[in-house]
């Protein structure tokens, strides 16, 4: 897995418990840095997600998708981004709307356990499988001013979509988290610009759900969507 916005590697941890290995990280705040470097030694760790490129991947030893023209990735945030054709490269997986209702049973669509998910087979013992990683929260928080994707923070998403474009195949997986303001952020304009842009990228199997911590052995109510 590559993993984006890192913080001190809570989603990596994670991951890592259901069988995942993290071959690099990227973050920003140099404390957090320090304790990624301290839990995870050796792994390559970027600095800034809008400069992770192509040639730092590359030099790193990491993979990248092979691209089927020349516009594919490429990130002009909000729409139209790539050329026509660009999008149907064959199915990758981040629309199926999971709806949960209060019994937390899925309303609409279909969850999918995860024991049943299973990763690109690949020969090569670093092809990334799954990129992964919490994008800023505070514009899209109801806590904070709102600024949505019209911010400088949480339009970054933007920047993680383009990441897993350059290092996924087809049935690569992208697993992205934030507070359930997304939803509601510029009137639900933002939540359609996410799936729209991941639509563009050819990530066609798309599902959400709100999960709390809560219920997950922590003691602390701290909804999520995923």
């Amino acid at each position: 897995m590559l993993s984006l916005f890192s913080g001190v590697g809570g989603i990596d941890l994670g991951l890592e418990r259901a069988g995942m290995r993290v071959i690099a990280q990227c973050e920003q705040d140099a404390a957090c840095r320090r304790i990624l470097a301290q839990h995870w030694p050796g792994i390559p760790c970027h600095e800034d997600v809008s400069g992770l490129d192509a040639e730092w991947l590359e030099a790193n030893g990491i993979l990248l998708r092979p691209k089927q023209n020349p516009d594919a990735g490429r990130v002009d945030h909000g729409v139209g981004w790539g050329n026509e054709g660009t999008s149907n490269r064959g199915a990758r997986s981040a629309p199926t709307h999971m709806g949960e209702g209060d019994d937390g049973r899925t309303r609409r669509g279909e969850s999918v356990p995860v024991e049943d998910i299973r990763l690109p087979n690949t020969s090569a013992p670093d092809a990334i499988g799954i990129v992964a990683g919490g994008f800023p929260c505070q514009d899209l928080s109801v806590a904070g001013k709102r600024a949505g994707f019209d911010g400088k923070r949480s339009v970054l998403f933007y920047e993680a979509a383009r990441i897993a474009d350059l290092v996924l195949g087809d049935g690569g997986w992208l697993l992205i988290e934030n507070v359930p303001g997304l939803f509601s952020s510029n009137g639900g304009r933002d939540f359609a610009a996410v799936l729209a842009a991941l639509a563009e990228l050819g990530f066609h199997d798309l599902a959400w759900r709100v999960l709390d911590s809560r219920y997950f052995g922590v003691p602390q109510r701290r909804r999520r969507v995923f």
